[in-house]
């Protein structure tokens, strides 16, 4: 009876016993530790939370204190601009105004465009008397201003330890022209005071770093003035690769936070948040150790009812392992003894059994194994020649497919350079239709008026007529200047590509150089009924460079401009810009579009219009402008506006040209001459000829 209960009992225990108790084990486990897992993620998140509020506020708060003060100062310009002018009086009332009306201003000032103060208020002092003025044209806030972009500076600690920002804004005319700069010196104390007051959580904090990962806010204001770097510290480094994640970090006072951060977007600063794991953990710590106790008692209930329960069948099952392991070792003679009278017990029998059945197969196993040995020992050698000559063969088709790879991979690249020096020949063909059809009716027109007046003037009545005669006379004289003008470009920018052309470099006085330009070019602006206006800075240095080229860009381009402007005026700008002469020709002509400004300096481009086709040219005046400025060392561009004008810019250096751009020049017109041969070479190979 006892042995009965004993087997139903090992029976039944895998299906009623062990995979019950497991699975509600397991599903016991997995609600304790998703309880756990939540709560958690709720703590953690409302923490994340927390920070991300109080940054946005924080960084808000700043962000608007800056944006007001800066449209204040915008406001203020455009009223200096459009209604006071330079007006001193009426300037020095106004900043009266804005430094009372605004106490975190702390100083302001006026600049002309030159960078000199007129006028200059600071807090503190007699509101009646101006501060000492100076030149303000080197400093980073006048320059970014003068350039029409609001100037926001780095913070400083000033001598009585406030933190200060420079802001300056365009002072710019009715005309939208910028006359001036207005600069300001602005407190940012109420950042550190919004900074100390906040609180995260019980222990938390921010603080704010600038651009450079330098710390500029924090409650501690003696760690500010020392102006620490905080570039190694997590939050920074978050902030500056613009990583949102609240991970934990070493902070600067050598404590372990997890932090998180938001841009003050009007100056770039970073403001971080930072709460100390600690406190983190304390709030955490209820649910850690809850989860830990489960995990515990887990593991313990799952191993010691098992093996109470495994402990009752584990020593029959030994006997049984026992033999598998001598059976498995070779031993098929090995029997095991001891059975017991239940499952187990039974498979004990069965095993005896196959140990007795394993023995027999493999002695009938054996001897067949003796007679296939000898069957596929002679498979193996034939096949093994097969093998030999298959191997042969394989060899010679990869040498012939690598000899086939070498030849197409020849052949391929000789097509390419081929098709790259035809695509070459075709554009310079194009180019060289192009330049002979400009060319010869360029040529043709002036060739054709001085013949047609020299057939004239050798009639005697034409001749012996003084008006006649010279009027005559005059239109040749006009023509053969004009034929000598287009022979003489052709002949510059031949010299130009072989790099031939000599530059005789001389001191040059560019005040004086402009008023003879302005005298030269008054009676052709005049004859267009069109007006003058030459805006050049006095007293500009003088500079290093070719009076010669100089002249002929000055010419052409004062030319173009009279060319392409039927009403309006041509205004021609210099002033000094860096170690540079930055001049503008300006005129309310046709303008040029979008789509045309890249190609305006290409040798020989026309824009098609029919106001172009009716004032004619070659093309060739801008491209040997930007050609002599190139070689002069400078810069060239252009900005323009369909039906409203244009404005060409280029810039000089006062040094001269440098040994480097002398060197690239010529460098260029070497590689020039070297790639029409190769072109040559590349054609004359393919069975061509070259133009």
């Amino acid at each position: 009876m006892e042995e009965r209960k004993i087997r139903v009992i090992f029976s039944k225990i895998g299906s009623k016993l062990i995979v019950p108790y497991l699975i509600i084990s397991f599903l016991t486990l997995a609600i304790i530790a998703g309880l756990v897992y939540y709560n958690y993620n709720v703590q953690v998140d409302s923490i994340q939370k927390i920070q991300d509020e109080i940054s946005i506020k924080a960084s808000s708060e700043i962000n608007f204190y800056i944006e007001r003060i800066v449209s204040e100062l915008e406001l203020f310009s455009n009223e200096i601009g459009k209604t006071n002018r330079f007006d001193k009086t009426l300037n020095l009332k106004s900043l009266k105004n804005l430094i009372e009306h605004d106490p975190s201003i702390y100083s302001l000032s006026i600049a002309d465009i030159n960078g000199i103060e007129i006028n200059k208020i600071v807090k503190y002092y007699d509101m009646e008397t101006a501060s000492e003025l100076k030149d303000t044209h080197t400093e980073e806030k006048f320059k970014k201003a003068i350039e029409g972009d609001i100037f926001l500076g780095p913070i400083y600690i000033s001598k009585y330890d406030i933190p200060f920002i420079s802001i300056s804004s365009p002072i710019s005319d009715d005309d939208g022209e910028i006359i001036g700069v207005l600069a300001s010196e602005v407190d940012l104390s109420p950042m550190w005071g919004t900074i100390s007051k906040i609180k995260v959580k019980k222990t938390g904090y921010v603080y704010v770093v600038d651009n450079d990962g330098h710390l500029i806010a924090y409650k501690d204001i003696a760690l500010v003035k020392e102006h620490l770097d905080l570039n190694h510290i997590g939050g920074v480094r978050n902030f500056f690769n613009n990583v949102h994640v609240s991970d934990g970090y070493i902070s600067f006072n050598d404590e372990e936070v997890i932090g998180d951060w938001k841009m003050i977007e009007i100056v770039g600063w970073g403001l971080i948040v930072e709460l100390p794991s600690k406190e983190v953990f304390q709030e955490l710590s209820p649910l850690l150790n809850i989860g830990g106790i489960s995990v515990i008692a887990f593991v313990l209930f799952i191993i010691i009812i098992p093996m109470i329960i495994l402990r009752v069948v584990l020593k029959p099952l030994g006997y049984l392992q026992e033999g598998v392991m001598e059976v498995r070792s070779g031993n098929l003679g090995y029997k095991i003894s001891k059975t017991s009278k239940d499952e187990i017990g039974e498979i004990t029998s069965a095993f005896n059994q196959m140990t007795v059945d394993l023995k027999k197969s493999q002695e009938s196993i054996k001897k067949h194994a003796e007679e296939m040995e000898g069957k596929v020992e002679e498979r193996t050698s034939e096949l093994n020649e097969k093998l030999g000559e298959l191997s042969d063969t394989k060899t010679a088709v990869l040498n012939m497919m690598e000899d086939m790879d070498e030849a197409n991979i020849k052949l391929i690249k000789t097509q390419e350079e081929l098709e790259k020096s035809l695509a070459e020949l075709k554009e310079t063909d194009i180019k060289k239709d192009q330049f002979i059809s400009i060319a010869a009716h360029e040529l043709k027109t002036p060739l054709t008026s001085i013949h047609g007046f020299s057939q004239l003037l050798m009639n005697k009545k034409v001749a012996n007529n003084f008006t006649k005669r010279n009027k005559y006379l005059k239109i040749m004289d006009h023509e053969t200047k004009r034929l000598g003008k287009l022979v003489g470009d052709i002949l510059d920018l031949s010299r130009i590509d072989l790099g031939t052309v000599k530059m005789s470099l001389v001191t040059l006085d560019v005040n004086e150089f402009i008023e003879n330009m302005e005298r030269e070019m008054e009676m052709q602006i005049k004859d267009k009924g069109l007006t003058s206006k030459y805006a050049i800075e006095k007293k500009l240095p003088k500079i290093q460079t070719d009076k010669e080229k100089l002249t002929e860009v000055i010419i052409n381009l004062i030319n173009n401009a009279i060319k392409y402007s039927q009403k309006g005026k041509i205004t021609v700008k210099g002033f000094k810009e860096n170690e540079n002469i930055h001049f503008i020709v300006k005129d309310n002509g046709i303008g040029v579009s979008k789509g045309n400004l890249e190609k305006i300096f290409d040798r020989f481009y026309q824009i098609d219009s029919s106001y172009t086709r009716s004032v004619g040219g070659t093309g060739l005046g801008l491209s040997l402008c930007k050609e002599f400025v190139v070689m002069l060392g400078g810069k060239i561009w252009v900005n323009s506006v369909l039906g409203k004008g244009s404005e060409f810019h280029f810039t000089l250096p006062i040094s001269g040209v440098s040994e480097k751009s002398k060197t690239e020049r010529k460098k260029k017109a070497e590689e020039t001459i070297k790639r029409a041969k190769e072109l040559q070479k590349n054609i004359k190979e393919a069975g061509g000829s070259s133009p």
